[in-house]
This record gives C-alpha cells, sequence and structure tokens, in this order.
C-alpha cells in the first residue's frame, strides 16, 4: 500500500514539474518573440530615420539652383488657352507642377516636373538632375505620385477613342548614382467598355491586368504581390498633393 502511494506521489510531482515547465517555457517563448517584435520595428524606425535624414542633408548648389530655374522660367509660355509649360524632352505640358527631391540618394535635390499632354488626361514627367558633373534630363510616364531616396512612383490615366477603353498604369521607377534608371516595373490596368473589333459592350467594363519588371529592352511578368512590395520601398511619401504649381515665384521659393 505504501509502496502505492509513493508511486502516485512520485507520478503526481512529475506531472507538476512538467505542467511547471511547459509554463516557463511558454513564458520564454513569448518573450523572446516581444523581443524579436521590437528588433523587428527598431530596425524599421533606423531605416525610415536614415531615409528621412538622407532627405533632409541633401541641397542645391548655386549652379543647380540657376541652371534650373533658367529652365523652368524659360519653359513658361502663355496662350489663348492658358499657362503651359514648354519642357526640355516631353514637349508642351498643361498645368505644370513641380516637386523637389533627392531621388537617388546622391547627396543633390533632383527637380521632378509633371504636366498633362495637351488637354487630354494623358500625362508626363520628366526629372532634371546633376550626376557626373553634367546636367541630365530624364524623361518617364505619368504624374509624380510617391518619391523616395530610389526612386519615383507615378500614375497614369488615359482612354482610346470615344471612351471605348480606359487605361491605368503604376510605375516605378529606380535609379542609381549616375541617374541612370537601373529597372522600372509597371502595372497596367485596362478597362474595355466596348470591344469595337467585335462589336461587343460591357455594361460594366471588362477588366484585365498586366504587372511586368523591366530592365532596358526586356521585360518579365512579376506577381501584384511583387510590385506592391517594391511599391513600398519606392513609394514611401506620396507628394500628389504638395506638388507646387510651376511658375515662377514658386519656382524661386522652392529651389533650395
Amino acid at each position: 500500500m505504501a509502496d502505492n502511494i509513493t508511486a502516485w506521489y512520485n507520478i503526481k510531482h512529475n506531472s507538476l514539474k512538467i505542467s511547471k515547465d511547459n509554463r516557463k517555457g511558454t513564458k520564454r517563448m513569448k518573450k523572446i518573440r516581444k523581443m524579436i517584435g521590437v528588433l523587428f520595428m527598431t530596425c524599421i524606425l533606423l531605416f525610415t530615420s536614415v531615409t528621412q535624414s538622407e532627405a533632409a542633408t541633401a541641397k542645391l548648389t548655386q549652379s543647380e539652383k540657376k541652371v534650373y530655374t533658367r529652365w523652368m522660367i524659360g519653359g513658361i509660355k502663355k496662350s489663348e488657352y492658358g499657362t503651359y509649360y514648354n519642357s526640355k524632352r516631353q514637349g508642351i505640358m498643361f498645368g505644370p507642377k513641380f516637386y523637389v527631391y533627392d531621388i537617388n540618394g546622391d547627396g543633390h535635390k533632383d527637380v521632378i516636373v509633371t504636366g498633362l499632354l495637351g488637354l487630354r488626361s494623358m500625362s508626363y514627367s520628366e526629372i532634371y538632375m546633376h550626376v557626373d558633373g553634367k546636367y541630365r534630363v530624364i524623361p518617364v510616364k505619368g504624374s509624380l505620385y510617391g518619391v523616395s531616396s530610389q526612386g519615383i512612383y507615378t500614375v497614369e490615366d488615359d482612354y482610346t477613342g470615344a471612351g471605348a477603353e480606359y487605361y491605368k498604369t503604376l510605375t516605378l521607377y529606380k535609379f542609381d548614382k549616375h541617374g541612370r534608371i537601373t529597372k522600372h516595373y509597371e502595372y497596367r490596368k485596362t478597362t474595355t467598355y466596348y470591344d469595337m473589333d467585335r462589336n461587343i459592350r460591357y455594361k460594366n467594363g471588362k477588366i484585365s491586368q498586366t504587372c511586368k519588371s523591366i530592365v532596358g529592352n526586356r521585360s518579365k511578368n512579376i506577381s501584384i504581390k511583387e510590385f506592391r512590395r517594391v511599391k513600398s520601398h519606392i513609394n514611401k511619401y506620396n507628394v500628389s498633393k504638395k506638388m507646387h504649381t510651376l511658375n515662377s515665384s514658386n519656382i524661386r521659393k522652392y529651389l533650395k
């Protein structure tokens, strides 16, 4: 009988010990997970602060201010349809706006000018950079939406015919220290309301989507998930509502 009681006590004691050990292990795992979470957030905040610091320390030299001011003020024209901008590479832009930011992380601020092509909704942008001792003008599609020290994010809306098809194109451009577009990513959404070839109408629109990455003349299809991942790195700051109307007073005010 005594042996049975002793055996029962040992089993009970060991069970309690295992239970306590399990609780300790669970608490330990929770602490480890919490530490990993704190470390992860610290890394994100550190990366963000470094990016913001780089943007804050970027500047324009006196020479760059003079060249960009001459280019931009010289491009402002007036007509019976209103003021437009005769851009360096993209032709006539209506409703021109601009933003100043270091988009390739070289410590020098760059100028991005955006405007509409004629009176349509199609938009273009061009970038003014001073790299490797030369001033460059880089044309890109779409109107400026977001920026970072790695590149820019543009948005373009357009249509064909009498609105048979509508296009929405989101493009991410990555730049290196020499002002070259190393890679860009494009998401395109097409909504078809009328197929003119087959004479078919779509009441709510027929939607098709494509996503691709482009290096030079080579392109490959990518997932929307991959596009969004890259977008989270490049579209750091939404500047679509912070752009400045392109006129002489704003040029002198913000080119600094």
